[in-house]
């Protein structure tokens, strides 16, 4: 995701047209004129957004959105709609429980050069860093990363302050995840958010898929 991806899923976008829906695929980094790599990404462009959808009287209806994304897109999707409340239905495919941070270009990046994926106010948002070991190396040589991430999310002092905060969000949220997923544990970052949700309280409904396949297939 980040460029024009879901731009190219034609049936998809097509079948939530016909279903009544607008869909406006958006792009946030890797195009012209916008970040080249996934790297403190400003917030505060979605709210833009948001700003220029309550101009398209003729087309749709204000304050009303819902937010669908796959991987990344998916911590985006889940951390943009817990802080903006005109959000309210947020679907997540293959998501992420907290914020990580953006990919390495070069893999002794991990020793000090890792960056969050987000930033708001000016500040990158706090992120569990990848701890730098053999496991490490090994995700980011062969580019399965599962090991990876659950190493990362044992991190007790900056899984806290990284953790997004589902419980905000204001409306229902959908959960995809895959069993044999090698870039992170979606099915173990979703029973998270899942059990997040149930000790705070949560109003609305969420629901759980879990699939046999790879991740996003």
């Amino acid at each position: 995701e980040g460029g024009r991806s879901w731009s190219y899923c034609s049936e998809f976008i097509r079948d939530l047209v016909d279903q009544g829906f607008c869909v406006l695929s958006l792009p946030y980094f890797g195009t012209p004129d916008l970040p080249a790599r996934l790297r403190v990404v400003p917030l505060e462009y979605f709210a833009k957004a948001f700003a220029w959808l309550e101009t398209q009287h003729d087309r749709v209806v204000p304050d009303d959105y819902a937010l669908v994304g796959g991987s990344r897109g998916a911590e985006l999707a889940l951390l943009v709609a817990s802080r903006y409340p005109e959000v309210k239905a947020v679907i997540a495919i293959a998501p992420s429980s907290v914020v990580l941070p953006g990919p390495v270009a070069r893999k002794l990046e991990v020793l000090g050069g890792q960056h969050s994926a987000w930033s708001e106010n000016g500040k990158e948002l706090a992120f569990v860093p990848m701890a730098y070991s053999w496991t490490s190396f090994r995700g980011l040589t062969t580019g399965k990363q599962t090991r990876m991430v659950e190493k990362a999310l044992r991190n007790s002092r900056r899984v806290p302050e990284a953790t997004i905060p589902v419980e905000n969000i204001q409306g229902p949220i959908l959960l995809v995840s895959f069993t044999r997923d090698d870039v992170w544990p979606s099915v173990l970052m979703s029973e998270q958010i899942v059990g997040r949700l149930r000790d705070r309280g949560f109003r609305f409904s969420c629901e759980h898929a879990s699939y046999e396949a790879g991740h996003c297939e």
